[in-house]
């Protein structure tokens, strides 16, 4: 038979741990936001030749990529922190959400044109 107390305490403890990683990303979302924003302005005042350009693209490119498993990564904490025991028992609800984070498409607001291919 199982022991509640110490289940519950486990549960207990993976909410803990789930906080604390919340926190962690928030917190590295804010950096990376600082970077991008350094780096958008960096752009928006510099003149560069194409070598110089092209790292300015490629750096604010890493970031903006670390920010999307970043955000990513929140989004799948709020999806599993908003769950019933319920949605855990059945794989097509958490399960089912989680994994198609990783799966989403951008859907272009104004310039539908980039994205055309």
């Amino acid at each position: 038979m199982c022991d509640l107390d110490k289940r519950l305490k486990e549960v207990y403890e993976i909410r803990d741990e789930l906080n604390k990683y919340h926190a962690e990303l928030q917190s590295k979302l804010s950096n990376i936001d600082k970077e991008v924003l350094d780096l958008e302005h960096y752009i928006e005042f510099g003149n560069f030749n194409a070598s110089k350009g092209f790292k300015a693209y490629k750096m604010l490119q890493e970031r903006l990529i670390k920010r999307r498993e970043i955000k990513n990564s929140i989004q799948k904490c709020n999806i599993i922190w908003n769950g019933n025991i319920r949605d855990f028992v059945d794989d097509k609800s958490i399960g089912k959400q989680v994994r198609n984070i990783d799966n989403k498409k951008y859907s272009a607001r104004i310039l539908k044109e980039l994205f055309d291919e």
